[in-house]
């Protein structure tokens, strides 16, 4: 996943250098909607891309996330639906990494508990 991430950002971060290099208008201010140059098809090529990108980014790490709190739900024996994971998964996968955080601890070893600073029993 890490060479995926990497890989995405150097290739993304390519694409919006060949937007900002390729849009005519990039200096200018307009007054009117005359001195409007149309970009190029770099501009709209390297444009599409990223968006692709960023989209494809999305679910990867959209089920990514998924899988890996699906295993850590029948791991730890915690009740809930494949659905709900995948709900969670893709529309707020900065809450999920973070409730994944949550569980790694051995919970066989020591309980959970609700308002402490670890979560875990004192």
């Amino acid at each position: 996943m890490a060479v995926v991430c990497g890989s995405y950002a150097i290739v993304r971060l390519l694409c919006l250098i060949a937007v900002a290099l390729t849009d005519p208008n990039l200096d200018k201010h307009f007054h009117d909607k005359t001195d409007f140059i149309e970009p190029g098809w770099i501009y709209h090529i390297a444009a599409h891309l990223d968006s692709a990108l960023a989209y494809l980014m999305w679910i990867l790490t959209g089920l990514w996330l998924w899988r890996l709190r699906w295993r850590t739900r029948q791991q730890d024996r915690i009740s809930g639906h494949c659905s709900e994971d995948m709900c969670c998964s893709f529309a707020c996968p900065g809450l999920v990494a973070s409730q994944l955080l949550r569980h790694t601890a051995d919970y066989g070893q020591v309980s959970g508990r609700c308002c402490t600073r670890t979560g875990l029993e004192a």
